[in-house]
C-alpha cells in the first residue's frame, strides 16, 4: 500500500498514561515546579524539554517516571509528552489533536464544545527517515498534481494520494518538520479482498502484519519510509 502499514493506536490508560515525573532523588516533581511564571511548562534539565517543531513538552530519556498502573519507576516511553494541565506523562498519539481551522496542536480535554464541533483530527508524529524523507514526500509521483488548497487552512476533508492519485479522506494530521505547518494525512492501502489500491478509511478492513483481516483504527507515519 501507499500509506504505511496501519496498526492499532495506543490505548489510553495502559502502560504509561498518567505517569508522574520524578526528580533525581526519586521524589515526584510538584506541578508548580514544572511551570514557568506565565503558567506554561518550562524546560527542566535532564527531565523535560519543549520540542521545537510541535511545541509539546517532551520528557527526556534521562528522566524517570512513576508508572501509573504498576507504581514502578521507569524511563518515559518513546512517543510520550508532558500534559500541560496535569503535568503527567501521556502518549502523544491518542492524547493530542490538530484543530482544522488553525492547525494548532491541542490536548483533547482542552477543547470547547464549539472547537470539538470543528471535528479536530488525531495528531500523528512525522519523523524524518534515515534518508531525510518525511511526509508528504515531495518526490511522490502525483505530488505535483496536488492543489494548494489541499495543504492550506482550514484543513480539508479529502486529499489526493501522492502515490496513486486516488481521492482519500483525511484521517489524521501532522506537522511539516521544516515549516512546522499542519499537513493533512491520508493515503491508500491494498484492499484485502480485491487486492487493488483503495483509500484508507477508518473502520474499513485491512491486512495486518500477520496477514489477518482486521479493521482500520488509526494511522501512523512509518519512520523508515515516511509513508
Amino acid at each position: 500500500g501507499s500509506e504505511e502499514r496501519l496498526r492499532k493506536p495506543p490505548v489510553l490508560g495502559r502502560g504509561h498514561q498518567g505517569g508522574i515525573l520524578l526528580s533525581s532523588d526519586g521524589a515526584a516533581i510538584p506541578f508548580a515546579e514544572m511551570q514557568a511564571a506565565d503558567g506554561s511548562l518550562k524546560n527542566i534539565p535532564g527531565i523535560q524539554q519543549r520540542d521545537a517543531v510541535t511545541g509539546l513538552m517532551l520528557p527526556l530519556p534521562t528522566a524517570r517516571m512513576l508508572q501509573a498502573d504498576t507504581g514502578a519507576q521507569r524511563p518515559p516511553p518513546r512517543g510520550s509528552c508532558v500534559h500541560n494541565v496535569s503535568g503527567k506523562v501521556v502518549p502523544i498519539v491518542g492524547s493530542v489533536l490538530v484543530r482544522r481551522d488553525t492547525g494548532d496542536l491541542v490536548f483533547a480535554g482542552e477543547l470547547t464544545a464549539d472547537q470539538l464541533a470543528g471535528n479536530p483530527l488525531p495528531y500523528v508524529p512525522n519523523p524524518k527517515s534515515s534518508t531525510g524523507a518525511f511526509y508528504p514526500d515531495p518526490g511522490a509521483p502525483y505530488e505535483h498534481h496536488i492543489p494548494d488548497v489541499e495543504r492550506a487552512l482550514p484543513l480539508v476533508s479529502h486529499i489526493t494520494c501522492p502515490y496513486t492519485g486516488l481521492e482519500c479522506p483525511v484521517v489524521a494530521a501532522t506537522l511539516h518538520p521544516d515549516t512546522h505547518k499542519a499537513v493533512p494525512v491520508g493515503g491508500t492501502h491494498i484492499d484485502p479482498l480485491t487486492r487493488l489500491p483503495v483509500a484508507i478509511s477508518i473502520g474499513n478492513m485491512m491486512l495486518d502484519k500477520h496477514g489477518e483481516i482486521c479493521p482500520i483504527l488509526g494511522v501512523t507515519i512509518d519512520p523508515l519510509t515516511a509513508r
